[in-house]
């Protein structure tokens, strides 16, 4: 399984199938033969919750390499916008089929729900896209171009520097380390 095994994350990233053959005896005796994944489920999970943002959709037309239809599955991206963090266990038990990851670039999560980032992957429309995020941010989110850390870090250097050979003041370099925030 490809999950992360942590015990808390502020940001997680999911991949749950619709329905799933439950082969475990144990699970089996749990959930039946076949479980199946309902945006009601999702739904009912993320209203626990009224610090976060959140976004998902469902995939029904992915084509694998193969060339064959993917199962249809939901992508869900959800994080804190406070300091507080899911708990892994949590998650997996509202998701026991799903694979859960801990979220490192929000805007490229946000992103892969309609493949903008995988153009190898069969495209989605933005309208397909269930979230509380208000449409500027979510638009802001979508547009962003995604940058390495490292080259994040050298372009805000960069920016520093100019501003001090540029003689701006105080304000103008704090205006700019708030607007590189992520």
């Amino acid at each position: 399984e490809c999950d992360k095994l942590t015990d808390r994350m502020r940001t997680a990233f999911m991949r749950v199938t619709v329905t799933n053959e439950i082969k475990d005896p144990e699970m089996k005796k749990l959930y039946g033969d076949t479980f199946t994944y309902t945006e009601e489920h999702i739904k009912n999970f993320l209203k626990r919750y009224d610090c976060i943002e959140y976004c998902y959709i469902l995939h029904e037309n992915d084509v694998n390499e193969l060339g064959e239809i993917e199962q249809p599955h939901y992508h869900i991206c959800m994080r804190y916008v406070t300091d507080s963090s899911f708990s892994f266990k949590v998650l997996k038990k509202a998701f026991p089929f799903g694979m859960i990851q801990v979220g490192r670039y929000w805007n490229n999560m946000v992103q892969y729900l309609i493949h903008k980032n995988d153009k190898k992957k069969t495209p989605h429309e933005v309208s397909e896209i269930v979230t509380n995020i208000d449409s500027e941010t979510l638009k802001f989110y979508l547009e962003s171009e995604y940058e390495a850390p490292k080259k994040a870090e050298e372009r805000v250097l960069n920016q520093i520097l100019r501003l001090i050979l540029d003689g701006l003041g105080r304000k103008e370099y704090f205006m700019m380390l708030d607007n590189n925030r992520d």
